[in-house]
């Protein structure tokens, strides 16, 4: 009776057990299903946006690349994934690429600081200098608390210093020291536009600032030692061109030969 009972067990047919079996065959399908999509994917898009990141350290670009464009398969609207694919597709030369991508990025995302500052850089870099100053200004307007609002201000002054702005360029460059005193480059760059303004010396007060941060800078031992020639300081001027040249600076030479540094 016993072996009789459990047989009859595994033969009915009642009709709230088949629901049952069915209902379980649907949430097993479903549970197969999502495993293979998973691990056809393998990671998620945080997974493949670090995974990216990792790379993009180890300067395999290439693969960094590959993993933003995971990343973005599998969240479309990852904003900061189109920011480092972007990033990455620059260190690779693709600019009309890295472009795309920054706009991708702003558009999904305007208020996206580093995306307009980045664009910006990139947009200096190709010499499109009008829309770099939008970019950079739109940061600017964005968050002017930002930790890296020096640099936004220090590359907008590069902008401006290319477009023969140089006022527009100095007051920048003390915007980004302001924003961090220990910017040596803002202080070289300074000097630079204070010299085009024929301020040779507040060019030469920026140049000592710059070699005070830096005392192997030798692009500002170079133009230091020609603004002190400007002003009169000929020997001061040359030690420091030669300065200048044994520290690798490849303009040194000729400016010691046009000025007679014996």
């Amino acid at each position: 009776m016993v072996i009789g009972d459990w047989a009859n067990l595994g033969g009915n047919r009642n009709p709230g057990t088949l629901i049952k079996c069915n209902i379980m065959k649907s949430l097993l399908s479903l549970t197969l299903l999502f495993f293979l999509v998973f691990s056809a994917h393998g990671q998620t898009a945080e997974e493949y946006y670090k995974s990216g990141r990792d790379k993009d350290a180890d300067k395999n670009y290439d693969g960094a690349i590959s993993d933003y464009n995971k990343a973005i398969e599998l969240n479309p609207q990852y904003a900061i994934a189109y920011h480092n694919r972007a990033r990455a597709k620059e260190k690779l030369d693709d600019y009309k690429g890295a472009i795309l991508d920054y706009n991708k990025a702003i558009e999904l995302n305007p208020q996206y600081f580093l995306a307009y500052g980045n664009r910006g850089n990139l947009r200096n870099d190709l010499k499109d200098y009008q829309s770099a100053l939008l970019d950079f200004n739109k940061a600017i307007e964005l968050d002017p608390l930002n930790s890296k609002i020096a640099l936004v201000y220090y590359n907008r002054g590069r902008t401006k210093y290319f477009l023969l702005d140089y006022q527009g360029a100095i007051s920048d460059f003390s915007k980004a020291v302001e924003s961090n005193p220990q910017y040596t480059a803002a202080y070289n760059n300074r000097a630079s536009a204070k010299y085009a303004l024929t301020d040779y010396y507040g060019a030469i007060s920026d140049y000592n600032k710059a070699i005070e941060l830096n005392p192997e800078y030798d692009m500002a031992y170079c133009y230091r030692g020609l603004a002190k020639i400007k002003v009169g300081q000929k020997e001061s001027g040359c030690a420091d061109l030669n300065k200048a040249k044994d520290l690798g600076n490849k303009k040194a030479d000729s400016f010691i030969k046009d000025n007679n540094c014996n």
